[in-house]
Formats: C-alpha cells, structure tokens, sequence
C-alpha cells in the first residue's frame, strides 16, 4: 500500500484543536484559520484535520498514523545536526518507488515523488550536519547548462541514520521498523513539542494476531545545549512474559553523497561508531558514536548474557557499507516495562578538529550523566531561547499555533553566530537540517527581508530571527563573511569590482551551474549587503560594523559601481540618456528571466549605495564619487498611466509573477516614489501572482497592507493567505507549495520543510502589525491591527541591547522596556532609550524609556478608518462560506475593502457567502466587484436580527450579471489599475429591508473555469 493512513484511538494527550462547528451558523463563531488542508486540496481522501495540541505543553499531536507521506513526518534537530523522522516514530525510510500515489489510491504507474531540483533525489529521511557539503563536478539538474564545464559545485550530504532502535519478535520474524503492517498496530500517537523539540511515539504492537502485544514508546531529541548529541528512549511493556531483539543501528542508507571511512564495533559500552566523509572532501570526515544503556530500575528488564552481537545478518540492516549494528536478547516480563537509552555523539570535522574523540566523549559522557538530567537541561536551554524571544497571538489558538510553530522549525535549524566556526556561521538552507530540499543550498532565502525562493535564508528567514533572536540571526550573516574571500574572487572572475556572491551556495562559495555570478539574480548581492546593515542597525555594534560588515557593504556597492551601464537612449517608463541601467538580469520573479533593469534589483541599487555612504561615514573611510552618482541616477521603471512600478522596463499589462517581487520595494527595501505608488503596486501584484508561486509571496503582502491599506483589513486576509494553505499537519511545517501534487502545481516538486516560508510569516507579527524597522537612532514602531485578532503580543524585541515587550491590541499598543537578563548576551544600554511612533500615530514622534517603563499609544486601526465603497456596512464583519473555498480564496476576502483580494468557492454550484453585519441594518442596496470571473446569477438573502439567522427571505435575484470589465485582446498588454466587474443594485422602498443576517449565493461562472465558482473581491452592503 503506498499511501498509509491509520486512524487510531490511544491517549488522550491533549485538548483537541478547536473545530470547526456543524452547519455555517456553528462555524460563525470560529476563526477561519481552519487546521491545515491535506497537501493535494483537491483529494478529499487525503488525512487532514488530524491534529491535536496541548497549549500548555505546545504539543502537536496525532491519533493518525499516514505513512509514506513526507508532509507528516516530524524532525529533531538542534541546529549543529538534524534528522527526519519516519512516521513510524523511529528509523530511515525512503519512498518506495512503485506503486505511488498521487491520487485517489488508484493509479499503480503513479509518479515517484522526488525532492525536485537540482537533485532530484527521492524522498527520504534526511539526517545531517550543518555546512556538511561535498565536492562534486555538477548536479542533475541546473538552469544554467552553458556553464556546466566549470563544474565545482557543493551540496549537503547526509551522515547515518541515528534514530534507530528496532524491536523484533525473538523468531526474528516481526520488526517494528517503518513499513510495518499496519494490521499489527492496534493503537498509535505521536506528538512533537514546539516547545522544545522533543518526540513522542507510542504505539501498541501486535505482531501476531492472538499473540504477545507490546506497548512501545520511542523518545527522541537533538540535546539543544550539548550539540553533539543525539538521543533516543524507547520503553517496551508487553502483555506476557517473554523477550524480544533490540538492535541499535547507524544506517547508512541515510549517509547520501558521502564516502565510507571507518566504524567498528567495540567490545566495551555497548558501543558502535561509524565515519563517512563528503563526497570529494576527504579531509572532512563526520562521526557518529551510538553507546546503549540499560539503566537500572528497568523494571525487570534483562539483558541476556552474550546475546550482544553485530545484527549485520538481519534482513531490516541495510548493507551500505557505513552500517554499523548491534543487537541483544532482552527478556521481558507482563506489563513490566523495560527501558533502553541510546546516546548518539555525532561530530564533523568542519567544527571539531578532534572529530572522533568529541563524538565519542559526548556519547560517553552523557551515558554518565542519565537521561533525567539531560532532558533538564534541554528543557533549560530551550526555555532560554522562549524567555529571550516569543510571540503571543491573543484570542485565536490556531493562529498562535502556526506563528509558534514557525519561530521553533527556524531556532530548530541555527546555532548562536556567537559560535566558533563550524556552528555560528553556516547560515540556514532552504529545508534545514532535516531535508535535502533545493541541495541544501544557502539562498537569498536566508538573507531576504524580501527575497524569494531559492537565495532564501538571507531576506526571508534572518528579519524576524534579528528583531527576535539577534545572536541566532548573526549566523547567517556570518556565512557570508567567511565566502567574502571567494565573492571577491568570484568578482575578478568576472571583470567586475567588489565582490559577487552565487545564486547558490554551499562549502565554498563559488559560481557555479546552480549557482552563477552574473546575468541572474544580482539583486542576492543587495539583499546580503542590506540585512548586514540591519544587523548593524540593531545592535549599534560599530566595532563589527567596521570588522564584519563594512567590507561586504562596501564590496556589494564597489560592485554595482562597476557593473552598472549608462543608457544612451530614451525607452518606456521613465528611462533617459544618462540613467544608470542593469542589463540581463531577473529579480525575484523567476518567471521574467533574463530582463533589463528589474525594479527591485534597481531600488535595491538605489538604497544601499545610500546604505554604503552612510557606513562610510561612520567607519571614517571617504565614499567614491561613483556610489552618489548611481543612487541618485539609477533608472528605476515607473508607469506614469497607471502609477505603478512594472516589474521590469517592458513588462505589460498579461504579466503573470511567480512570487513577491515589487512589493519588496516598499518593505523590506523601504524604498517608495510616494505612498500611493506603493499602494497601487499592492493592489496590481495581487492580482497578477501565479496560484503556483512559492509559500513566503503573501506574507510580504499582509506586512505591505497592514502598512499601506487606508482602509479595511486585507492584512488579515493575507495573513490567512500567507499561512494555511502552506501548512501541513500535524506538524505546522510549510511547505513550499499551496498543492503538492506536481500534476496540479505547475510540475513542482515542493521544499519541506519550506523554511523560507516560516520566516516570511513569521515577520508579519515582527514587522507587519508591530510596524517596526531598524533604526541606528531610535527603536521604531508603527502598530496597527486587523479587527479580527484580539491582540499580537511580541515579547523581546532586539534594539541595541534593549529589550522590548510590544502589545498591540484593538483599542492601544504598550511597549515595555524589558529588565536585563542574565542569559542574555548583549549588555543593556544605560539610562534611557528612544522609542519613535510612527507619523500616522496620535502619539507620533520620540519617546523616552528607562527600564521597567511603559509607553501607551493607540492602536492604528485601517478598518475604522472609512471604508472603500462609500457606505459599505458589510466591510470586515464576519463572513463564512457553506462550500469550500479555492486555496487562499477565503470568504473574508469578499468583505475586506480590498479589490483585489477575492472570495473564490471550489465549486460553480451555488454557494452561500453569510454576513453578520453584529446589529439590525437597514440595506438600501448592494454592491459587488467580481473581479475577473463574474456568476451566472446572484441572490440576496436576509435572515433576521436575532443573534442566529432564522428563517431565510429572498430579498432579490440576478440571472443577467453584466461583464463591465471585459477582456479585450487589443488592450490586454496595456498596463493599467484594472476595476473588475461590477453590479451595484439599489433597492426600491419595498424592497429595502432592516436585518442582522445577510446572505449572497453565487452560482455559475462566465469565465472559462466553468468548474470553480466566480470571485466576488467585493460584497457592500449599502
């Protein structure tokens, strides 16, 4: 059976989830921020509401075993080393390459699902070291063949898998491994704390039907304080007296790309160890040593006397020649249960020059010291990194889940930059320490406080880890001042001044196939430079400004200096003899490659050359003339008809976009022509981005509403958007998809777990509702709150070795100035520091706080703030849905004040969108803007006044929906604010109603999609 789905009452762990109630009047009380869709939306048989949590615990937690599903597979990882866990609990699994299914259990020449670009290796249980890369000529895959002679490229390699202890029936004939039969479970649960990344297994094993069961509990974590730790308890109590096999194994099926070294089974402490090194690496070599207790108190446990052997006989050990194993006879007594520990040392030598002797003492030693007080510690260390920096979603449990969730897989997979080399600055790949997902490359991903995709790290995950966490954050700005000296010989490669940073990066920093230096994405050069500068901003650390940062600000700029050309003619959207121009590059949007002069790529020009002056000054060195010229002279695209920045010089008006890529110039570049460009750029991209764009896209649109929108609460349909059609259960992890099924997506096979796109949600709270920015001089606020959260509470935030607690709630925001604590490794300032409120803010301008002082301000509130149709009573009250939704698509949209956000349903049947405008209206009229896709017809409904609809009353229909907007093939390049279709219908005074309940349903579709429903952006009632 290729896809497992097991549903299983066992142990009740914790509350459940809040669900959604029967009929849409139950669910009008709830959120609709719904548990995670299955990962293909369109196969209802696909698991889904399957997950618990416990909110005191932070425990996630299932009753439903999905095996053969990577989307439902938990890891551990403390970021130095990580595994995949099957779903199973314990082991390595791969996916089986027959037999797959990608839909309805129907079709046996399924597609085998593979990890997608450039490896296109199969799905399987990852294991690995951070920065553990190897040296190999070139990848399966690349977007650039042209350069595949140059060969030197680097991905992550996998090390053996740890996270094995099986139990096997004393015949041998039975082993509890993934792939057991799911006919010998009788019960299961998992649970995976996000609070400090401990997983739990429990199964009831029944090997054979009538026969001994066997309660299993397997425990594992990554110890988050010793780093060089893994560990893994399993607990056996059986229904009858008897024994079983325990083998411990380090599988290297686990150990991809990796050449064998050395292992050995030692004769004393119930020790194996093995050792691989990169492929084309070898003076890199990682170790792992696996030392087995049987403590005492095991409750009748025995050990059978010269049962210990190798277990490299067993059909479950797999032959790589990597594998170690060892086994032992244990006998069991009813209901008696016996414990085994496994302590796992796992050292590479790229940060432990005593490579052996660091992963076998860390064994040993924590063998020593028991299970009890290493998980004290864990917990300890852990609950440092939550007292140093958290987030609080008041009032919506699910919402606090994902944002959660979100800071935990992005801690889960970094060390403190404050490490020595090897642990603080490897940066974050694209699916941690537990995937080999984009090759474990180094993107723009880590860098971005915009970026997209595959440079990831940089402007995607490092915002809200800096304003959070800023000690963790300077790891990835760390990883680019180790490759400074490769960038800059990456630059003279290539003819060019300063430095040039790959597209992809891994063990050396080079251009590469994957990875090239010019004619691509340039537009990663200004992003590292720019979050190296925000890290300045916010620890005002000018000694590592000068050291670290300064010359890679300063490289980047030297860069550009010399690599811009000077136009000599007068082109489209503002260009002019004399502009500095960017010949042959792409910006975010993957879709446009290889265009002149992206918008980003050049407002991102424009600011740091500005950045690069500024740091000049304050390092005392003089700024070429060049810099000043190019930033007051780039050409950056405007389109004057329609007031928007296009994409790139010759874009027009069909232009599709892959992911976020205008909208970045507004936040994170902070870059604007004036205030209603950027709100025009808002509004435009939304409606022009591709279902099939990548996860982090729409949480630069819900931080760029909350900031931008007049009026409304887009911010919040973007927040949804942003966020649950991604997520996966029962884990909350991202990924990097909205469907994965690559039949459905545009022929993607998604990153997972797709850190990328935590961090972009996780900057909504950070930077979105809190409206912070980085400021050399003062820590800068601008709240504002969408009405459909009770309160965002961000507790820590980093400014110059202050702290901050920021609560915005829906009337006011107080920040306090947090005391100093002691684990905290930035001194505090003394005396007092400078809070600045934003210029929209009643309370606007500088404020000052000494510690243990408040500062109250009102809360900006964009939906009491007028509406965007005139009168509009319906604008952000609660609406819900009585059919499904397309993904993103939700019900709120309709009522936002947006046009360009869109309620969708899944079908063209009719469909019931349900209004609560809280108090008995008078409705006069009815307005809708429909976007692109009108309905067949549309009816009104009322229900009454009373706190539930009761008998609903038709109040009008619609056969005849007039197309106001329609596509016409001779103005369809045309850029231009597109309206949308619209039906505004007044109401004569027998017809005109007073009611608390309203109710639209839509049926049919003009557009070509006859199968989905129509899209109503707009539903006023007037």
């Amino acid at each position: 059976m290729a896809v497992l789905l097991l549903t299983l009452t066992f142990l009740g762990l914790a509350s459940a989830l809040p669900r959604i109630g029967d009929g849409l009047m139950g669910s009008l009380v709830e959120p609709q921020f719904t548990s995670p869709p299955p990962p293909d939306f369109e196969n209802n048989e696909l698991p889904h509401n399957i997950t618990d949590y416990d909110p005191e615990s932070w425990t996630l937690s299932t009753k439903t075993l999905v095996t053969n599903h990577y989307q439902t597979q938990p890891y551990v990882a403390n970021g130095y080393h990580g595994s995949r866990i099957p779903a199973e609990g314990i082991g390595y699994w791969a996916m089986p390459p027959r037999n797959w299914v990608l839909k309805n259990n129907s079709d046996p020449n399924g597609i085998w699902p593979i990890n997608g670009w450039p490896l296109d290796s199969p799905r399987q249980t990852v294991a690995t070291i951070s920065g553990f890369w190897d040296s190999q000529h070139n990848t399966t895959r690349t977007n650039f063949p042209e350069l595949l002679k140059n060969g030197g490229e680097s991905v992550i390699s996998g090390i053996p898998t740890w996270s094995t202890l099986y139990v096997t029936t004393p015949d041998g004939k039975y082993t509890y491994a993934p792939g057991v039969d799911h006919e010998q479970i009788e019960r299961f649960s998992q649970s995976l704390s996000i609070r400090n990344g401990i997983l739990t297994t429990r199964v009831k094993w029944t090997p054979v039907k009538g026969g001994i069961t066997y309660d299993l509990k397997f425990t594992i974590l990554a110890h988050r304080s010793r780093i060089n730790l893994g560990m893994l308890k399993l607990e056996i109590t059986p229904s009858e007296d008897g024994n079983v096999i325990v083998t411990d194994i380090l599988d290297g099926a686990g150990a991809q790309r990796t050449d064998f070294f050395e292992k050995a089974f030692e004769n004393e402490n119930n020790m194996i160890w093995t050792a691989v090194s990169p492929v084309g690496v070898p003076n890199v070599t990682a170790y792992e040593f696996s030392t087995v207790d049987f403590p005492f108190g095991s409750r009748q446990g025995l050990v059978i006397e010269g049962s210990r052997k190798n277990a490299n006989h067993r059909p479950y050990v797999s032959t790589n020649h990597s594998t170690i194993s060892q086994e032992w006879q244990v006998e069991t007594s009813k209901q008696q249960t016996v414990t085994i520990i496994k302590y796992v040392g796992i050292a590479s030598t790229d940060a432990f020059p005593h490579t052996k002797s660091t992963a076998q003492q860390a064994a040993l030693d924590s063998r020593a010291y028991g299970w009890d007080s290493l998980i004290r510690e864990h917990n300890e260390a852990w609950d440092e990194l939550w007292d140093d920096g958290d987030i609080v979603v008041h009032g919506d449990k699910r919402m606090q889940i994902a944002v959660r969730a979100s800071l935990f897989h992005l801690l889960a997979n970094v060390r403190g930059g404050f490490e020595e080399r090897g642990l603080g600055d490897n940066s974050i790949s694209v699916g941690g320490l537990a995937s080999d997902s984009y090759a474990g490359f180094v993107f723009w991903d880590a860098e971005c406080t915009s970026c997209l995709k595959v440079g990831l790290a940089v402007l995607w995950m490092l915002p809200g880890l800096l304003v959070l966490h800023p000690d963790h954050a300077s790891a990835i700005n760390n990883y680019r001042s180790r490759m400074l000296p490769q960038a800059r010989e990456n630059a003279k490669q290539h003819r060019s001044d300063g430095v040039l940073y790959p597209w992809t990066s891994a063990r050396f920093g080079n251009c590469t196939a994957t990875g090239p230096c010019v004619d691509y994405q340039y537009h990663l050069n200004t992003d590292i430079a720019l979050v190296n500068w925000h890290q300045f901003l916010t620890t005002g650390d000018e000694g590592w400004l000068k050291q670290q940062a300064w010359p890679i600000i300063k490289g980047v700029a030297d860069m550009w200096a010399s690599r811009v050309q000077t136009a000599n003619e007068t082109g489209d959207d503002g260009l002019r003899p004399g502009m500095y121009v960017v010949r042959n590059m792409t910006d975010p949007d993957e879709y446009a490659n290889h265009v002149d002069n992206g918008a980003f790529t050049n407002a991102g020009i424009k600011v740091i050359m500005g950045i690069a002056r500024a740091a000049a000054k304050i390092v005392g060195e003089a700024a070429p003339s060049k810099w000043k010229a190019v930033e007051e002279n780039i050409f950056i695209p405007f389109n004057t008809n329609a007031g928007i920045v296009p994409e790139y010089g010759t874009m027009n008006g069909s232009v599709e976009i892959k992911q976020a890529d205008v909208v970045l110039i507004n936040y994170p570049l902070e870059f604007r022509f004036n205030e209603s460009q950027a709100l025009n750029d808002l509004d435009f991209y939304a409606r022009a981005q591709s279902p099939d764009g990548p996860a982090m896209t729409w949480a630069m649109f819900a931080i760029n509403a909350a900031d931008l929108s007049p009026a409304g609460c887009a911010s919040y349909t973007y927040l949804l958007y942003a966020s649950q059609p991604y997520l996966r259960e029962p884990y909350y992890q991202f990924s990097e998809q909205i469907n994965d099924n690559i039949n459905e997506n545009g022929n993607t096979n998604p990153a997972f777990t797709f850190l990328t796109g935590h961090g972009g949600f996780l900057q909504v709270p950070t930077h979105g509702f809190t409206g912070y920015r980085p400021r050399l001089d003062a820590f800068y606020l601008d709240p504002s709150l969408p009405p459909q959260l009770e309160g965002i509470e961000v507790k820590g935030m980093k400014h110059q070795g202050s702290a901050f607690d920021v609560l915005v709630n829906s009337t006011n925001t107080t920040i306090t100035r947090l005391h100093p604590k002691a684990h905290r490794r930035s001194n505090d300032i003394p005396g007092l520091v400078t809070v600045r409120i934003g210029s929209r803010n009643k309370m606007a301008g500088d404020w000052k706080l000494s510690v243990g002082q408040s500062l109250v301000i009102p809360t900006r509130r964009p939906d009491l703030n007028g509406t965007d149709l005139p009168g509009n009573k319906a604008q952000c009250k609660h609406a819900e849905a009585d059919t499904p939704w397309y993904p993103g698509q939700f019900p709120l949209a309709a009522v936002d004040g947006s046009n360009h956000t869109v309620w969708q349903s899944a079908t063209s049947k009719p469909s019931a969108l349900t209004v609560d405008l809280e108090t008995p209206t008078v409705i006069n009229g009815v307005s809708f803007n429909w976007a692109s896709q009108p309905p067949e017809s549309w009816t009104l409904l009322v229900g009454g006044n009373g706190t539930a609809p009761a008998t609903w009353r038709r109040v009008y229909h619609s056969d005849k929906v007039e197309i106001t907007d329609p596509w016409v093939e001779d103005d369809a390049l045309i850029v231009r604010m597109r309206t949308g279709n619209t039906t505004t219908q007044m109401f004569d005074q027998s017809t005109s109603t007073v009611s608390r309940w309203v109710r639209l349903v839509v049926e049919g579709n003009k557009a070509q999609d006859k199968d989905r429903g129509p899209t109503v952006a707009q539903f006023g009632i007037l």
